[in-house]
């Protein structure tokens, strides 16, 4: 209903339907999609109401639209979806969000909602960091460095950051410093709505 198939319309679909060759990844938000192609491009589509699609406004498409300036010079080798937010890892281990902000999802310090990418700097916890993967869950994100370190930020109302810390929501990156984790190399994430999925040492963790 808010056109994140992709295919020039806002109707149902009962089976798969065409949307566009050459692409290498995706992600799917609560109505908003990205996808990635072979040239490190990323295009989004659906619903924008929150600047989830990084098109520069809040204007919702329902036909795959390029997300230009400085994305369109980089090369995105990965992205996530948020609830209403968007996340893309750039080859040099370089990330950028964009979209809803309300709990700091977006890991600029701030709750402002932001309609275009933006970098993300490798500073103060993640200085000299490079991110090796990303995952996006309702309001919050996460990320490895290349460290094997998870950092995350947002929402954490019901304890998904696994933030040790009573904080409602977290608006920069902070790292798992628990005693769980010292020692530990983190080589996978997953986020839901409300959850989060962690890969350490081969032992997956929840939280």
């Amino acid at each position: 209903d808010k056109g994140q198939l992709g295919d020039g319309t806002v109707q149902n679909r009962l089976i798969p339907v065409y949307v566009k060759d050459n692409i290498m990844t995706m992600c799917a938000g609560d109505a908003h999609s990205l996808a990635v192609d072979t040239e490190g491009r990323v295009w989004s589509f659906g619903s924008n109401s929150r600047g989830q699609l990084g098109i520069g406004s809040t204007t919702s498409t329902s036909t795959p639209t390029q997300i230009r300036g400085m994305l369109s010079e980089l090369n995105v080798v990965s992205v996530a979806c948020g609830g209403e937010h968007s996340v893309a890892l750039i080859g040099n281990g370089t990330m950028l969000t964009w979209g809803y902000n309300n709990y700091g999802q977006l890991g600029d310090g701030t709750t402002v909602q932001r309609n275009e990418p933006m970098v993300i700097r490798l500073t103060g916890l993640l200085y000299k960091r490079r991110v090796s993967a990303i995952a996006a869950g309702g309001q919050s994100t996460l990320v490895i460095a290349d460290d094997g370190t998870l950092y995350r930020w947002g929402y954490n109302q019901y304890g998904q950051l696994a933030h040790t810390v009573a904080e409602t929501s977290i608006s920069r990156p902070k790292p798992l410093s628990d005693t769980l984790w010292i020692g530990k190399k983190i080589t996978g994430i997953a986020a839901s709505y409300v959850s989060s999925m962690i890969i350490a040492d081969n032992v997956v963790y929840s939280a």
